[in-house]
């Protein structure tokens, strides 16, 4: 899966943030602690349909995100606004439909790997 853009939109703002992301690029980097960067990650998975937890600062509920990806040639709009998740333009309710969800996003049919998928992403921090 190939995540091509993202943005977020708090309900108070009146423009999104947008981030475009170069082909292949798969490195978040920052010389500086505390610039968002593990919160960007955190929001993407929240995005994807995933229970993550708020941040200290931040509830995921007041935002609107969309993250535009690729798989397998195939592309894909998700948007996730509090419980709902639209993927393509089907909607689903989460976290009832989550793994109904996470079926047709990254095509996964076995339950027991849509049980434990979150598991099987790998992000790495090295430092901070």
């Amino acid at each position: 899966m190939t995540i091509n853009k993202f943005s977020l939109q708090h309900k108070n703002a009146f423009h999104a943030k947008e981030i475009i992301f170069p082909v292949n690029v798969n490195i978040i980097h920052s010389d500086k602690n505390s610039t968002g960067k593990t919160t960007l990650l955190r929001a993407i998975l929240y995005t994807l349909g995933f229970s993550v937890p708020n941040m200290e600062l931040i509830r995921f509920e007041d935002y609107d995100f969309i993250l535009d990806i690729s798989r397998r040639n195939n592309q894909f709009s998700v948007k996730r606004k509090g419980n709902l998740l639209i993927i393509s333009g089907q909607e689903f309710d989460l976290p009832v439909d989550q793994r109904a969800a996470h079926s047709f996003l990254f095509g996964i049919n076995n339950g027991e790997i849509l049980s434990n998928l979150l598991g099987t992403i790998y992000f790495d921090q090295e430092k901070g």
